[in-house]
């Protein structure tokens, strides 16, 4: 009788766990460049110019874990205007963003969903000759939630930055990138990244350089359906049942 008792308690308590909810961030912001004279004596002054660029924003979600992205919101923008994404369905939401030179990505989800939220710049530059060209940024990233209460959850931030010549698909004389981020591949509730990102870029020659300069900021997050308070239900009385006829081999 005690025995039951206890377990009618252990059920009540699983049957009346919190709803689950879960986030994760990351953003590059407070980044620049820096020029440096390779030869002050050529004549050349240090110059960078950049001849075009492009920002993408992506956000969706889904109500239902598993089943693809159902709600999506997609923005775009020539050169340096500001461009954000959002969407939302039912626990879940996601946003992305370039605003003010700050770059976002976000997203959270409440008892079972999931969400995926990306964003995209872009830009090509021409450099001077003799010329190193520093970039410095801050990256941070984190999650919360994920993997807290159930171990199938997931949850992502993450952040690339590159650095190429060429402009084109390759080969490239020179590439630098930086890529950091907080991922769940095991359950853990919280993690947190923040950095500062300093990447050095040369042009070596007697010509301008032509390159191109990427950052890509994301944030990914999935609740998975947790057993409901009947599958527990049948857990237990298949525990007792086990239970039960192992006494009675013992007894006989």
């Amino acid at each position: 009788m005690k025995r039951f008792a206890a377990l009618s308690l252990a059920l009540a308590a699983l049957s009346s766990g919190a709803v689950q909810a879960a986030s994760s961030v990351a953003t590059l912001s407070d980044y620049g460049f820096r020029l440096v004279d390779l030869n002050p004596y050529d004549g050349i002054a240090p110059s960078i110019t950049f001849t075009s660029a492009e920002a993408h924003s992506y956000a969706g979600v889904a109500p239902i874990a598993g089943e693809g992205l159902t709600q999506t919101d997609y923005a775009s923008s020539a050169w340096y205007g500001d461009v954000s994404a959002q969407s939302s369905a039912r626990g879940a939401k996601a946003s992305s963003s370039v605003i003010d030179g700050k770059f976002t990505s976000r997203g959270a989800v409440e008892g079972e969903g999931q969400f995926y939220a990306n964003t995209q710049w872009g830009a090509n530059f021409t450099l001077s000759a003799h010329t190193k060209l520093i970039f410095t940024g801050t990256a941070s990233a984190s999650y919360a939630g994920f993997g807290a209460d159930y171990p199938n959850d997931y949850g992502s931030a993450y952040l690339s930055v590159t650095l190429l010549d060429n402009q084109a698909t390759g080969p490239y004389n020179q590439v630098v990138h930086y890529s950091g981020g907080a991922y769940s591949y095991v359950p853990v509730p919280v993690d947190t990244m923040n950095e500062r990102v300093r990447l050095e870029f040369f042009n070596n020659g007697d010509t301008d350089l032509y390159g191109r300069f990427n950052v890509d900021v994301g944030a990914a997050g999935t609740i998975a359906p947790v057993p409901e308070p009947a599958t527990y239900a049948m857990l237990v009385a298949g525990l007792l049942l086990t239970t039960a006829v192992a006494r009675r081999r013992k007894q006989g």
